[in-house]
């Protein structure tokens, strides 16, 4: 049989092939991106299961793997998913998780699958998906978690990006979605109260980020400060001191028109929100400069 990290070199190999086989009429469909996530996910979990000594490795490979298949689903012209059905699955239980890198593992794998975050007292969990024509405009689904039933106590809202969404942080202290693409950060406020929740409804926009530079990874940290990693830095803002969209909802930044560069429908002029955005109160170095945080 051959080793593991060849079965995933196999299976990236399969995966890009898929487009090109559904143009011909071959069998790049659906189901078969489906079916190697999955057993992409069952590689990493026979390394996991087994202690290999490349588990690191070929953890990072299964990750890039994932990622590719994601976007594939969702950002592809083929378009095969508004929302991707689990892959990562096992047919058994899932097992307990028994120490720090088997918890790693799974986090990250989360990060990959779901693109989601819960807040830190866990009152609200948000989502990262796709819609519209081909899948191609970015969609926000929230669920509040304090309620009888969760999945009635939240909604969908498009955030007015230009792209489809590729990070997530949630600020529980101050009840804010942070949600960007790679231009820009925008925060949106979720009810406080589960009885205020219509789940067709926008969410307020409260704050949009100038973030063209960096396009990684965000995180609220828990000095009131959020941050989005790119190469070799990290961009910080002071969330109390930012400029805000008002009751009135102003712009923030000078206006840009964002369609020009993505492809998503904006056929109305009014899909994606102008705002530039703040610009970042500081930029933080990192010690290797070429390092590239992600998820």
């Amino acid at each position: 049989m051959p080793g593991l990290l060849s079965q995933l070199d196999a299976l990236r190999q399969r995966l890009t092939v898929i487009p090109s086989q559904a143009r011909n009429g071959g069998h790049g469909d659906d189901k078969s991106l489906v079916q190697i996530l999955r057993k992409v996910c069952a590689v990493a979990r026979e390394a996991d299961a087994n202690n290999v000594p490349d588990l690191t490795n070929i953890v990072d490979k299964a990750q890039k793997i994932l990622d590719k298949g994601i976007n594939l689903a969702y950002n592809s012209p083929a378009g095969y998913y508004d929302f991707l059905p689990s892959f990562a699955h096992a047919d058994e239980s899932a097992p307990v998780v028994k120490d720090s890198l088997a918890m790693s593992i799974d986090e990250q794998f989360c990060a990959i699958f779901f693109r989601s975050q819960i807040s830190s007292r866990s009152s609200c969990l948000a989502l990262c998906g796709a819609g519209g024509w081909k899948n191609r405009d970015p969609v926000i689904h929230y669920y509040l978690l304090n309620t009888d039933n969760p999945l009635e106590g939240g909604g969908s809202f498009d955030p007015g990006l230009g792209g489809i969404a590729n990070a997530l942080a949630l600020d529980e202290d101050r009840k804010l979605i942070f949600v960007g693409d790679k231009d820009r950060v925008k925060s949106f406020a979720w009810p406080q109260n589960p009885s205020d929740v219509h789940p067709l409804d926008d969410l307020p926009g409260v704050h949009t980020l100038q973030t063209s530079s960096h396009h990684g990874p965000i995180s609220v940290l828990s000095n009131g400060r959020i941050v989005r990693a790119g190469k070799g830095s990290a961009l910080m803002w002071i969330i109390n001191d930012l400029e805000t969209h008002g009751p009135n909802y102003v712009i923030i930044g000078e206006g840009e028109d964002y369609a020009d560069d993505c492809l998503r429908d904006n056929d109305d002029g009014d899909a994606i929100e102008l705002s530039s955005g703040s610009r970042a109160h500081e930029k933080i170095f990192f010690a290797v400069k070429t390092l590239k945080p992600g998820v």
